[in-house]
């Protein structure tokens, strides 16, 4: 089912009241390229049941109700992806402007305004989105947009979409604001989305030293408890800590779109997602334990893996694991429990660790000649298998490659 057909559908259950009272109606299920250059993530853009029905609406003593056609709202798919204009709000610091090239009954230029960084309820589950709040004909747009050209808040213009506006509204544009609408541009970064972004991130930070975890939402037995030890805004993703999973994998990260899907949800195993606030004693026992296995636990595993883990692996896979390590070890919230020095500390030992395996290098069973650790490393792994089907007893042992 193609976008326009599912949104036609969508459409009609909201007229129909046959959507789950939660959910939200999909206009797109990603976020257009353009808005992506003005700083929007590719999220889906979602829409109120709610403003659905508003829009659709007959006009009337309602301001609400804003006499658009369906076709109007399908038609969104295709004018978000070519706006005519794009601006950020002054009204909303947290949301832009799209204005495209149509028109409503009453020949008013329509206008979608898009919260950035929302979030929205889909299927039952609570998606990151760009929340449209408002699409409706613009009365007195010559004002409007006059207000936002000299507050410097236009950030996006396209000239043929612009004159093709102007043919449906009866409205002069280009002449009236030549300097903005010369060529197909984009003017300058949205202030309103790098706000809304800090103002959504801003939640999750109050998410570090909690945990997250997992029970049965039947009988309340713990399944896993994911202490959160960092929070990476640039790559969306928490840092967790769990003492109950295998050496080497203690550390790991959780994205955020993961949480957002699965907390204070039952997922299909009866399992569901809680967060779960911690008192200071408790904080300080989980980092010290952190702390622990960052020095030693898993120093040690990365520079003596244990026989089960190392069947098959190669100088370069570990150099690999050590990376994604350091990697998260670099996105831990430094603070009062773990400190800015120390991280550092730990990022240089391991960096070190990392330099000195040589790629090329590979486990191998004992008894497995040196002459097989050619340079052909693939030729070295079968040798290897070879040499555990034939001795699957014999001890392991690391060989570097000479």
């Amino acid at each position: 089912m193609d976008d326009k057909t599912r949104l036609s559908q969508e459409i009609d259950d909201t007229l129909n009241h046959k959507l789950n009272i939660a959910d939200s109606v999909m206009i797109c299920a990603h976020t257009p390229r353009v808005l992506q250059q003005l700083g929007l993530k590719d999220y889906p853009i979602l829409m109120s049941q709610r403003h659905v029905r508003n829009c659709l609406h007959e006009k009337g003593k309602n301001p609400r109700w804003h006499g658009l056609d369906k076709a109007d709202l399908i038609g969104l798919i295709d004018q978000l992806q070519a706006p005519a204009l794009v601006m950020d709000s002054l009204n909303d610091d947290y949301s832009i402007i799209a204005v495209t090239s149509t028109v409503d009954k009453d020949r008013l230029p329509i206008i979608a305004t898009l919260r950035c960084y929302g979030e929205g309820q889909y299927e039952l589950s609570t998606l990151q989105s760009n929340y449209l709040t408002s699409v409706y004909g613009r009365t007195n747009f010559s004002n409007f947009l006059d207000k936002h050209v000299q507050a410097h808040a236009l950030l996006y213009a396209d000239k043929e979409k612009v004159q093709r506006l102007e043919q449906f509204s009866r409205q002069q544009l280009s002449r009236t604001y030549p300097f903005c609408f010369g060529l197909n541009k984009i003017i300058h970064q949205s202030i309103n989305v790098g706000q809304a972004k800090n103002a959504y991130y801003q939640d999750f930070q109050d998410y570090l030293y909690n945990s997250l975890v997992v029970e049965n939402a039947s009988t309340h037995a713990l399944r896993a408890d994911q202490f959160i030890v960092g929070v990476d805004t640039t790559k969306e993703r928490f840092i967790v800590f769990s003492t109950i999973a295998p050496v080497g994998y203690k550390l790991f990260e959780y994205p955020f779109a993961y949480a957002l899907q699965n907390i204070n949800k039952v997922d299909g195993d009866n399992l569901t997602t809680r967060v779960r606030a911690h008192r200071e004693p408790y904080i300080l026992q989980q980092t010290s334990l952190m702390r622990d296995y960052i020095e030693y636990e898993l120093f040690d595993y990365c520079e003596n893996p244990p026989e089960t883990d190392i069947r098959g692996i190669c100088g370069q896979d570990m150099i690999n694991r050590i990376e994604h390590q350091l990697d998260l070890i670099s996105s831990l919230a430094s603070s009062e429990y773990i400190s800015a020095a120390l991280i550092s500390v730990y990022k240089d030992k391991y960096t070190r660790l990392k330099e000195s395996i040589d790629p090329h290098a590979i486990y191998v069973r004992q008894g497995l000649k040196p002459a097989c650790l050619s340079d052909n490393l693939q030729a070295a792994r079968v040798a290897a298998n070879k040499q555990e089907t034939q001795n699957p007893q014999a001890s392991l042992k690391y060989t570097r490659k000479h």
